[in-house]
């Protein structure tokens, strides 16, 4: 179930972005807050569904943690009548598998971020991450890059 805040626009008590640095939490408050003011849900630390194409992992197999995500509220976009409709439609397919809010809360944009001068293999790792989403747009959000090796052969 998406655990959703209510949001005062008062970043300065709102708990998302909580662990990191200064700079990570300042950066993971302003994407959260371009969200909430576009009508969007945000969610920080949220990990994509098994039902939404990848399989239930055991609870000591690794799954994927997103920084913050943007969620689209599927019942405020086609009214309660229509959603009740669509979720009786979907759960009669499913055999329930699909909980009511997993339906609502469809997640429309992604958010990695970055504040050190991270490896390709972090990058690497933070893309990989993204795409288990399923969300419709994916950032990568880097403070600096560095050479990340890039033209390590070129130097003698």
């Amino acid at each position: 179930m998406v655990q959703l805040r209510t949001c005062s626009f008062d970043c300065d008590k709102c708990d998302i972005g909580s662990r990191g640095g200064s700079f990570h939490q300042s950066v993971l408050k302003t994407i959260c807050l371009l969200g909430r003011r576009n009508g969007l849900q945000t969610v920080d630390e949220w990990s994509a569904p098994a039902y939404s194409g990848g399989v239930q992992p055991k609870a000591d197999e690794y799954t994927p943690s997103i920084d913050l995500v943007w969620l689209l509220d599927v019942k405020n976009i086609i009214g309660e009548p229509n959603f009740n409709k669509l979720h009786s439609i979907i759960s009669s397919w499913t055999k329930e598998k699909i909980p009511r809010d997993g339906l609502r809360f469809i997640p429309y944009a992604s958010f990695e971020v970055e504040v050190s001068d991270p490896t390709s293999k972090t990058i690497y790792s933070d893309f990989h991450n993204l795409i288990a989403t399923r969300s419709v747009i994916k950032f990568e959000v880097i403070r600096e890059v560095g050479d990340m090796n890039i033209g390590a052969e070129q130097k003698e």
